[in-house]
């Protein structure tokens, strides 16, 4: 298959969010995390080589989106290639959203694994 393109990586940070009824904003979290305002979910992203992003928005489905650069990816809800979605990067994030994201992701995946680490302390 060499007609795809170089590996792309999704970079991190704010991304204008577009589908059929509108534009909102999606936060994409170094580490994995994906938190929208709009819409929270427990949500993920999974970067899949050489250039698609995974992402699952918890309650709110799974989408496949394939980047075109690392600032613009368009795919659609996973398994209904005509219910489209775009992304487009917006904005780093500041210093103190990424304080924000990472002390919220700490603290959704401590309770995630609490009940893991309760056999150690035999």
């Amino acid at each position: 298959m060499s007609t795809e393109g170089p590996a792309v990586s999704v970079k991190c940070g704010v991304w204008d969010w577009e589908y059929e009824h509108g534009t909102f904003e999606v936060n994409i979290v170094a580490g994995g995390e994906f938190v929208c305002e709009s819409y929270p979910a427990h949500a993920h992203w999974t970067d899949i080589p050489p250039n698609k992003l995974y992402i699952d928005w918890g309650e709110f489905g799974t989408y496949d989106m394939v980047l075109e650069t690392e600032i613009k990816m368009a795919g659609s809800y996973s398994g209904y290639p005509d219910d489209w979605r775009k992304a487009t990067w917006k904005r780093e994030h500041t210093a103190e959203e990424s304080r924000v994201f990472a002390e919220a992701a700490a603290h959704a995946h401590s309770h995630e694994h609490e009940h893991e680490h309760e056999h150690h302390h035999h």
